[in-house]
């Protein structure tokens, strides 16, 4: 303003005072809109991601870096109303879940959609893992490649449910001609991170992920599905496999079963605390030994 007025002139002066009134007025335009309820400063803040590398394709991740406000806001409303559910709609309520992905997930990601639901399950502790393993089958169904939703979930947040749920789910839904297709999936698609520093128990819980799919397609016998995690030349990948399937495999009461009839016992019994608090009074049986 003093600029134009200094202007000896008056002509110049006078469209540059219009010029100085209209720039104010889109400031102050801009300034107010971007402060109105529900807009959001574009603060920039590195994400810090700890699990394995994103594929530039890969439209299941939203990095909130140059969006953090909104990316935070957004998770705090979810967690606000992950906090109203009930226990039943946790177990039951597949269509409220769905309808809840397909609210969020556009806005913040599948990564923001789990940081919410991880942060909600330290503050609450309410989740079941059985809805957790649910949004790991959820997300397979919605990646464009398998190895997308491995990377979204190859966190240590969340016990890695969604890992094992997302693996699984590609495991059980295929159609093998062979035990070498399978092996060629889950070596190229889903648990290819063998040789990745910093990921060997990611690979594990791959790998037990694998177990699960594998005792879901041999459900009557699950002889046959430790029989395809033996044929891994992968010691590793043989245990953690068995894991799964003694953990989704049927017990029997009062009995060792399948424990002691099947490959990698190691496996079964780890799995099997609670036949201990059926057969023994001790609170640790094996202390006494």
């Amino acid at each position: 303003f003093f600029f134009c007025c200094a202007m000896k002139n008056k002509q110049w002066a006078l469209v540059s005072l219009g010029v100085c009134i209209v720039v104010s007025l889109l400031y102050f335009y801009t300034y107010n809109e971007q402060n109105q309820l529900g807009s959001y400063t574009r603060e920039s803040r590195e994400y810090e991601w700890t699990g394995l590398p994103i594929s530039m394709d890969n439209d299941l991740f939203y990095d909130p870096s140059n969006e953090w406000e909104f990316f935070t806001e957004t998770k705090r409303s979810l967690k606000k109303y992950l906090s109203t559910l009930t226990e039943d709609q946790w177990d039951n309520d597949d269509e409220l879940f769905l309808s809840l992905t397909s609210e969020y997930t556009p806005m913040i990601g599948w990564n923001g959609f789990f940081d919410a639901l991880n942060e909600y399950q330290k503050e609450y502790k309410k989740i079941t893992l059985s809805r957790v393993h649910w949004f790991g089958e959820v997300i397979y169904a919605d990646a464009k490649k398998p190895h997308h939703a491995i990377e979204i979930t190859s966190r240590d947040i969340l016990h890695k449910a969604t890992l094992h749920g997302a693996v699984w789910a590609a495991v059980s839904e295929k159609d093998f001609t062979s035990t070498q297709s399978l092996f060629d999936l889950v070596n190229n698609e889903l648990c290819y991170f063998r040789t990745e520093p910093g990921f060997g128990n990611t690979y594990m819980g791959c790998a037990h992920g694998v177990g699960h799919g594998l005792a879901k397609i041999y459900v009557d016998d699950i002889s046959l599905a430790l029989d395809v995690c033996a044929q891994s030349s992968d010691k590793e990948f043989q245990y953690s496999c068995a894991t799964g399937v003694y953990m989704d495999g049927k017990v029997a009461k009062y009995s060792f079963s399948p424990c002691d009839t099947n490959r990698f016992p190691a496996c079964c019994y780890r799995f099997r605390e609670s036949q201990w608090d059926l057969l023994h009074e001790e609170e640790y049986p094996g202390s006494t030994q």
